[in-house]
């Protein structure tokens, strides 16, 4: 349904709840969820900043001692605890950042360690993390590409002879004892998208909120699990960010790896508009590094960092500004690309623009990102990028330069389309590289479903076959087995009800009568944030 189809339809039913009250209702409720279930509260950073300062206590005294990694090497967060769109369940991922060394005569990366001695450094720290009576200290990944070591920090190390898993809470539910963390060696570049997503994350608390509510819906719907060939968080969090740099009309969010560096509080918004670059895209502000891992790799790294308060602020108004406007716009501007955009509804009278536009803004461009997805992007043309300045960045390309097995080149008309995402700094990388066909098809069905439920909600219920006016406006034709549509027929409105329908479960596949059904079990399990 177009939001016009949508408009016309609610004003037939009277009584039914009007599409403005169903959208303000979901985005309270979206804003409530986030803050009390989804958010990451202050405890969350404590914890996981006293293990980083102990784990950088054993490098200290126990392996730069012994020169098992080099002097001046410390840990750093990376990841969903520390890039402002985690869970309180994430796990805590780490990274040992060795002292920079310039490049060697032959361009290699400034690294102060081969791998066969980074292995063996990590080796080291495997045991002495064992010695301090660490969980499961993992090392299978130590011949990685990046080296990293998996274990599990003790919540209540001070009680030593309590080594169960899990720890009843004071309710009688079950909870872990464990916090799952992992440390790498020598990986600058995780630190740095960790912090380009931090500072999109404190752009605006709608960009957090969207992120959460979308990963509640993938993960409730059974695609968000990259062991299972379906998208991690961190693919989630860039298909969000690519749909809000989409909007030309207005600026949602800044494209800050192409922001002016030079850009000030009180300046208007510019780009770095240069001639094209080598990668065949719209050039940007240059800030190279080796890559750490890729001999004669160039990484370009610039994106705008904010160095103080007053210019966080600065950013923070340039998007409260532009999604007012977004909000607020005449509805002759119509409604870009015919998706639910918040210049399709009614002007509100002036004094009700600002609080009831930030209200709706919320719900209405968590529908426009299912909308975008499921019926708009061309999954066979262009891949999924922050590097969408000059439009979109195309498969094509991506075949070329970078090797990608996608496209519409002549050497591969016929490709099915597949969803690809491009990593925002290792820009040959493919996030999405593990979704297979029947997967990808999955989430394009499940966009358009969340989608769906939206609009039938701003809807009002079918009625009845021959059903008398009277019978019409009436309780008896609303179909009682839905309270959604049963509240919203009244003029009720439960944002709630609308998010849990969203992020219903899947359907269990019907079982054959001669295969008896497993008992479930009743273990706990950790609802891990894969967000790298």
């Amino acid at each position: 349904l177009t939001t016009s189809s949508l408009l016309s339809q609610s004003s037939t039913k009277r009584g039914h709840a009007s599409p403005q009250a169903v959208l303000q209702a979901l985005s309270s409720a979206m804003q409530t969820v986030h803050a009390r279930e989804l958010r990451p509260m202050r405890d969350f950073y404590i914890l996981r900043e006293s293990v980083r300062k102990w784990v950088e206590e054993i490098v200290l005294t126990k392996c730069i001692p012994l020169k098992v990694f080099p002097v001046g090497t410390t840990v750093e967060v990376f990841g969903s605890s520390a890039n402002g769109f985690g869970s309180p369940n994430s796990d805590l991922d780490m990274c040992l950042q060795l002292p920079h060394v310039p490049p060697n005569a032959n361009g290699s990366a400034g690294i102060s360690m081969s791998k066969e001695d980074g292995r063996a450094a990590m080796s080291r720290l495997a045991t002495e993390l064992q010695n301090a009576k660490m969980a499961n200290v993992d090392t299978n990944r130590l011949t990685a590409r990046i080296p990293v070591i998996m274990f599990n920090f003790p919540l209540n190390r001070a009680n030593d002879t309590d080594n169960d898993e899990h720890k009843p809470d004071s309710d009688g539910s079950s909870k872990p004892n464990f916090l799952q963390c992992d440390i790498s060696l020598q990986n600058p570049l995780a630190v740095i998208n960790t912090k380009l997503l931090r500072t999109y994350a404190h752009l605006s608390p709608k960009i957090q909120v969207l992120a959460s509510i979308i990963k509640k819906w993938a993960k409730a719907r059974k695609i968000n699990d990259p062991s299972h060939h379906t998208l991690s968080s961190y693919g989630y969090t860039l298909m969000l960010l690519h749909f809000l740099l989409q909007h030309k009309d207005v600026i949602l969010v800044p494209n800050l790896q192409y922001l002016n560096p030079n850009w000030k509080p009180g300046m208007e918004y510019q780009e770095v508009a240069t001639k094209s670059g080598s990668n065949g895209r719209g050039g940007r502000p240059q800030m190279n590094m080796h890559h750490p891992t890729e001999p004669n790799v160039i990484t370009n790294v610039y994106f705008y960092y904010p160095k103080d308060e007053a210019t966080m602020r600065g950013l923070q108004q340039m998007v409260k500004s532009s999604t007012t406007v977004a909000s607020t716009t005449a509805a002759a501007a119509g409604h870009a690309n015919n998706h639910i955009h918040p210049s399709s509804f009614p002007t509100p009278p002036a004094k009700q623009i600002h609080e009831e536009s930030m209200e709706r803004s919320l719900s209405v461009l968590l529908a426009s990102f299912f909308r975008y997805y499921a019926m708009e992007f061309d999954y066979k043309k262009h891949v999924i990028s922050l590097h969408c300045r000059e439009g979109h960045v195309e498969k094509e390309q991506k075949a070329e330069l970078d090797g990608w097995k996608c496209g519409s080149n002549q050497s591969n008309q016929n490709a099915p389309p597949g969803l690809s995402i491009e990593d925002p700094f290792e820009t040959f990388y493919d996030v999405a590289h593990v979704i297979k066909t029947n997967s990808f098809h999955m989430i394009r069905k499940e966009f358009s479903l969340a989608y769906t439920k939206i609009v039938h909600a701003c809807s009002p219920p079918p009625s009845p076959p021959n059903a008398s006016p009277a019978a019409t406006n009436s309780e008896k034709s609303i179909d009682e087995d839905n309270p959604l549509y049963y509240n919203t027929a009244k003029g009720v409105v439960d944002g709630f009800d609308l998010i849990q329908l969203i992020c219903e479960p899947p359907a269990a596949p019907p079982v054959s009568p001669l295969v008896k059904r497993k008992p479930r079990s009743n273990s706990f399990a950790v609802n891990k944030d894969e967000d790298q």
